[in-house]
């Protein structure tokens, strides 16, 4: 039974040659599913009597075992949207060659108590074989048994879950006094289930509290369908609010005794469902402090939250689709199959906290901050990555904000695992508001290791001589204006370069990872601000930088123009912190111009920006562009004298990209057009003789 029958039924219900059956194999396979509900009724009924001579607290693994297995194949008969349903989901009635009794329900007045209708065929799709099999699981008393699993004290929720899950797969098709009577105490046990949930319903290996909790909501739909005259008798809702949250349980037998049929009522509400599903959920993501939590627990939550969302962005973006779509001839074929399509979106909406609901509580709760933690476990991150592409649209600028600043206080493995995180979700999914707060944040970070270079040279300088390590290349990084003083380098510590070296890697990599061109062009024009170092802006260029972020979706390569025209007019390009877009006047020569605190600065900044430059992928055209535009970038620094050695060996690469041969064209020519254009062999002489020179004053 555990094995063969199991791997029977999954092939008669879910392969697809079901779809190539015809109609007497069709009529065959419902005789043997009838006989699989019988067989699982006498299962169910074993199983009690079991359990009422035992009175035992608990279930005995024998017993327990087979209650699982029948309803195991309830949940594998009892599903609409199986192959085997879905083929005969539109015939009405048997062809005539098959008999069965349970076609003739109600034609005989005088015995309607003895052949009472526990379901009956919608519409559409009408699935009559499958209202067959629900009228023959209630003639043999299957719905009543049922209803008393439901209702023992000590049934555990992972069982509870088995005897709700095969009545949610079919709530449609059942009558409402099916409802009334064997449905609603299986819900109001379920709500007090959830309401009074233990350590031991979280288990991550067995919990399926969740999956309790979304059959409880379609039964919920259902049962908002029925009206008030659906009961056969009238009877007062017997639980409360109150009742639900009292932890002592319940005697279900007395009170089922006094009130064996529910009305409908709003108390059990698909709104508190929802209420009470995002309430459990936040309480395992975020456990309350003094409260404890595994891992598995969080992991498991995680996991959940990330498949809701994305399914109800699904069914979001479906619904807009069906919405929008172009009208089709119409046929009674194109009407039937559009009936079973809507029937099925249905049901998944009716699985689904609807979509607003659970945006606003993603809001409201700051559920992205309060799960900012295990930073350093990797497949923590990794989830946490893909629920954040889940959210991207809903993560606010306070959110990236936290999670940069989380890496004050984590290891050397949380801060790789924030960086790649963020890196993954900004290289193609923040917006450009997003992505410039991004880019602020590593200004800001980087800002902050010139602070602590300064206080580290303050507290160990002592004659302020420069190392020779870098004394060559520092001569020929400084302005070639004799007036400005040498600065000497920081000598900075393992740790400030290695964060340093950090940053530079997280801009390249959303650089050559991301798919959007203003986002690798952004992380360009960072890398090169970086090169030349950072210092602190004055109002008025934080107003030009605000007005530039509003028009980041308009005109790119325009922009990128104002960009250069800015890093050629006088200014290293960094006297407002990096932002694109600030105006001529803002960049001033001479004193005001703000030089690396130390060349390896320049150097690193500008290798990755070289980095950035080969590996991006682009266009043969828009690549040529963006090449030539740099290559104009590097020739002004380099007629300013600005960071000679680096600038040269920069200039160099991005010739060779430039350069490489193209059909009906050489490399002679392209150099000779690129002289042409950009003086290239004056402006390399006069930068290297104004080296010569300036080494010459400096000894």
């Amino acid at each position: 039974m555990s094995k063969c029958l199991t791997e029977c039924l999954n092939k008669f219900l879910t392969s697809n040659a079901v779809l190539q059956w015809d109609a007497e194999t069709l009529e065959g396979v419902h005789n043997m599913l009838e006989l699989a509900v019988q067989l699982s009724v006498e299962c169910l009924a074993v199983g009690k009597k079991t359990m009422s001579h035992n009175e035992q607290a608990t279930l005995q693994e024998d017993s327990q075992n087979l209650i699982t297995l029948a309803f195991s194949y309830l949940k594998l008969i009892f599903n609409p949207e199986c192959s085997y349903h879905q083929r005969c989901r539109d015939r009405a009635t048997n062809t005539g060659t098959y008999v069965d009794s349970f076609n003739t329900w109600g034609l005989n007045k005088e015995d309607t108590a003895a052949k009472q209708a526990f379901a009956e065929t919608l519409p559409a799709p009408k699935n009559f074989y499958l209202v067959n099999l629900l009228n023959c699981f209630g003639a043999h008393s299957g719905f009543e048994l049922v209803l008393w699993y439901g209702t023992r004290p000590h049934l555990p929720l992972k069982m509870m879950q088995s005897v709700m899950g095969p009545l949610a797969n079919v709530s449609e098709y059942l009558t409402p006094s099916t409802i009334c009577r064997y449905v609603g105490w299986l819900m109001i046990r379920t709500f007090w289930l959830i309401h009074n949930l233990t350590s031991e319903d979280f288990n991550p290996q067995e919990s399926r509290i969740f999956d309790l909790i979304t059959s409880l909501r379609v039964l919920c739909y259902r049962f908002a369908t029925l009206s008030t005259d659906a009961a056969n008798q009238k009877s007062d809702f017997p639980f409360d609010a109150a009742n639900f949250s009292q932890p002592r349980q319940p005697e279900w037998d007395k009170l089922m005794a006094k009130n064996p049929v529910i009305p409908p009522t709003v108390t059990l509400s698909v709104a508190k469902v929802d209420e009470r599903h995002l309430i459990v959920l936040f309480s395992s993501l975020c456990p309350p402090t003094g409260a404890s939590s595994s891992f598995k627990v969080r992991m498991l939550a995680m996991r959940h939250l990330i498949d809701l969302i994305t399914a109800v962005q699904q069914a979001k973006s479906a619904k807009s689709a069906t919405a929008a779509g172009s009208g089709t001839m119409v046929t009674s074929t194109s009407i039937l199959a559009a009936e079973n399509q809507a029937f099925l979106r249905r049901r998944k909406l009716h699985r689904l906290i609807r979509y607003d609901t659970l945006i606003s509580w993603v809001g409201e709760k700051a559920v992205v901050r309060s799960i900012m933690t295990n930073l350093d476990n990797v497949t923590y991150v990794a989830a946490l990555c893909e629920l954040f592409r889940c959210l991207v649209d809903h993560i606010t600028m306070e959110d990236i904000t936290v999670l940069w600043k989380c890496q004050e206080t984590q290891s050397n493995a949380g801060v790789n695992n924030i960086l790649k995180l963020l890196s993954e979700v900004s290289a193609n999914g923040f917006n450009p508001t997003q992505f410039e707060h991004l880019q602020q944040l590593i200004r800001e970070s980087w800002c902050a290791l010139d602070i602590q270079a300064r206080i580290q040279f303050t507290r160990l300088a002592g004659g302020g001589k420069i190392g020779m390590k870098h004394r060559y290349r520092h001569r020929l990084s400084v302005t070639t204006t004799t007036t400005t003083p040498i600065r000497h380098q920081i000598a900075e510590s393992s740790e400030i370069r290695n964060a340093r070296h950090r940053l530079l890697n997280f801009v390249a990599t959303i650089a050559i990872t991301s798919r959007e061109v203003w986002v690798s062009d952004l992380c360009l024009q960072l890398l090169w601000q970086l090169s030349h170092g950072l210092h602190p802006k004055s109002p008025e260029r934080r107003k030009s930088a605000s007005m530039d972020t509003e028009e980041k979706g308009k005109g790119g390569s325009g922009r990128f123009e104002r960009f250069v025209s800015v890093l050629s007019s006088g200014g290293s390009g960094s006297s407002s912190v990096g932002r694109v877009g600030v105006s001529t006047a803002g960049v001033d020569a001479g004193p005001s111009i703000h030089h690396p605190l130390n060349p390896e600065h320049t150097e690193a900044a500008i290798n990755q920006l070289v980095v950035v430059l080969r590996e991006c992928r682009l266009p043969a055209n828009e690549q040529r562009q963006r090449l030539n535009t740099w290559l104009s970038v590097a020739a002004e620094e380099l007629k300013r004298g600005k960071s000679t050695y680096y600038v040269l060996d920069f200039l160099q690469t991005i010739l060779d990209l430039i350069c490489k041969p193209l059909p009906g064209r050489s490399k002679k020519d392209a150099l000779r057009e690129l002289n042409k254009t950009h003086s290239l062999i004056d402006t390399i002489c006069n930068s290297l003789h104004r080296v010569q020179k300036h080494a010459t004053n400096v000894k």
